[in-house]
């Protein structure tokens, strides 16, 4: 077999964590890569070829504070692909008002002969402040040429690339190496006294960081944002459009009912498209206008420079419970997906690693959140926008609980948290419609496909039974796989088979609770289904035992290869579906002394 040729003409992206290297990778090769404010979220690499050349692969490389003697799994990757062969040329991200750590890289990179060129970040920023960096000067003292990038709506890939001269330098490139020996910061010092004027002080800025990163100011300001974010998600604007969908969708679907019946479309079509399919898939995708705003909210957050505040604020918390303050992050990330957040572990130090991977899904990722909405506005109305964020903080203590144990057997201690802070900055709207719509896109695509096969598969195992095509959902395969599972859960409260159905869809996504449960409650909407097979009792019994039950498979797959000691995997699984019986169980006992 004839060996892979790496492609000649590669392009690497390097810069530290918020340095907008993952905005340009998008803007150069018309790809969405997911953006990300703290380390971690970037620690595999992504390529693509260059959207206005394809003869040139860009590849966005984690985000890095140094290229040396590293145990960071993030600068290792960056440096062993620096190393590899595969990289012929790098643009290095250098914000223009904090520019020590990006112009340190680029000289690394530059001492060891590999072509470099600098794209710079806000520089009106800088100059707005009473700033300068003299970016002549700085290329005539070093040979790096610099790019001025203005604002990502108007980055213009083929002038980038025709500015950095790297597509030039690359074709004549021999080799270099990235060494262990660490760029001489004297050299750096020396040359930012010539050619950099540090920014006036952001009054602003430090205003606001004098208020939120005290402990107690900056703890209420964490936690009422949260509540600000849920009740403008699941209160009454998010309940109002999810309403509005709701009706559109299921009214869409008794449409084409009719239609598909009076063109004699057989029967078990009919209830396929219908029953199946549009009740399964509608009843999750009536959650996407709540999605919209939740993902619009957090974007704001993250964009404006709070998100690392609060991952700084939490530090000192976290090591009380023996974890490093990097550790706040998975959790963090763990609210959007358990994926990435297991995937984020990986720029924690070893100690830490463990202990998160088997916690970090206590985190409700947005899988859950239709659940947590359907069942808070069926059986807890007045009360459904305090709900859901006691959920999420439910989750996040349980977590706590559970870390604080591991870390006093094993007796770990933290490390210490390093991060950059970056100043306020209100985004782009274009930004934060962005952003919001690739979440909420990426969940549409995901219930167009895994739960759109669950959906039919379901629909097939409701209606099909030992004896063939049943004519009640109690005699099919559906129902029996059910009722061997469902005496194990009665004591919590939800013993009936379609719960427990419901349940095990749910492994396959979590979304796939709700499509399932409105599949066996008739196709009439998730109200009527949820309200035929549930009590407020056995409700909010159901939804502590999905808060803590093990996450879908896609989770447990990255789990699996996450795990040093494969081991492992049974430990954290039987101990998570132990812990959520447990404490399920508890729920149901205790409620049953204020409720029915």
């Amino acid at each position: 077999m004839q060996k892979k040729v790496n492609p000649p003409r590669s392009i690497a992206l390097l810069g530290t964590p918020n340095s907008g290297k993952t905005t340009l990778f998008n803007a150069l090769t018309g790809k969405h890569a997911q953006v990300g404010n703290w380390p971690g979220v970037t620690v595999d690499v992504k390529s693509a070829k260059a959207k206005s050349n394809s003869a040139i692969l860009l590849y966005d490389l984690p985000g890095v504070y140094s290229l040396h003697n590293s145990s960071s799994p993030e600068e290792r990757t960056a440096q062993e692909y620096l190393n590899s062969g595969n990289i012929s040329g790098v643009i290095c991200m250098v914000s223009a008002d904090q520019p020590r750590i990006g112009l340190s890289l680029a000289m690394h990179v530059k001492q060891h002969g590999i072509p470099v060129a600098i794209a710079l970040i806000r520089k009106k920023y800088l100059e707005k402040h009473n700033g300068l960096l003299n970016t002549d000067k700085f290329t005539e003292l070093t040979g790096i040429p610099i790019v001025v990038l203005p604002k990502p709506s108007q980055l213009d890939s083929d002038e980038i690339l025709r500015a950095s001269e790297l597509p030039e330098a690359i074709l004549s490139f021999s080799g270099g190496n990235i060494d262990n020996y660490p760029m001489d910061m004297v050299v750096v010092n020396s040359l930012l006294d010539q050619v950099f004027t540090p920014p006036e002080i952001d009054k602003s800025t430090v205003f606001l960081d004098s208020m939120l990163l005290k402990t107690i100011p900056s703890l209420i300001t964490f936690i009422a944002l949260m509540f600000l974010v849920m009740f403008l998600a699941f209160g009454p604007p998010g309940a109002f459009l999810t309403g509005i969908t709701e009706n559109g969708i299921f009214s869409f679907g008794e449409w084409l009912a009719r239609i598909l019946a009076e063109s004699g479309t057989s029967e078990w079509l009919v209830s396929l498209i219908n029953d199946g399919i549009i009740a399964g898939v509608g009843g999750v995708l009536v959650f996407v206008p709540q999605f919209f705003v939740l993902f619009l909210m957090l974007g704001l957050l993250e964009a404006s420079g709070y998100m690392s505040r609060a991952a700084f604020m939490l530090d000192p918390f976290m090591r009380k419970i023996g974890l490093s303050g990097k550790s706040v992050i998975p959790y963090i990330l763990g609210f959007g997906c358990t994926v990435p957040a297991m995937i984020a572990t990986r720029a924690l130090p070893k100690r830490d690693r463990f202990i998160v991977l088997a916690t970090v899904s206590f985190a409700s990722c947005g899988a859950r959140l239709p659940v947590y909405a359907a069942f808070a506005a069926v059986f807890f109305i007045q009360g459904k926008w305090i709900l859901v964020p006691a959920l999420y903080f439910s989750g996040i203590l349980v977590a706590i609980i559970i870390s604080s144990i591991h870390s006093k057997i094993f007796n770990k201690k933290a490390y210490p948290f390093i991060m950059e802070l970056p100043s306020y900055r209100f985004p782009a709207m274009g930004e934060l419609l962005g952003y919001a719509g690739r979440q909420v896109f990426t969940f549409i695509k995901k219930a167009g496909t895994i739960i759109f096969l669950a959906s039919v598969v379901i629909w097939v195992l409701m209606n099909f039974g030992p004896s063939g095509a049943v004519s009640t959902p109690g005699d099919s395969f559906l129902a029996i796989l059910g009722n061997l599972i469902s005496p194990v859960l009665t004591p919590l409260g939800f013993g009936g088979w379609r719960a427990s159905t419901a349940l095990i869809t749910g492994l396959i996504a979590k979304e796939a609770v709700i499509g399932t449960l409105s599949i066996l409650g008739g196709g009439h909407g998730i109200t009527a289904a949820l309200g035929s097979i549930f009590t407020v009792r056995s409700a909010l019994s159901f939804l502590i035992f999905v808060l803590m039950y093990i996450p879908c498979i896609a989770a447990m797959a990255v789990l699996w290869g996450e795990l040093e000691k494969k081991i492992n995997m049974l430990y954290i699984v039987f101990g998570q579906l132990f812990l959520s019986y447990a404490v399920t169980f508890a729920v149901y006992t205790i409620s049953g002394l204020f409720m029915k």
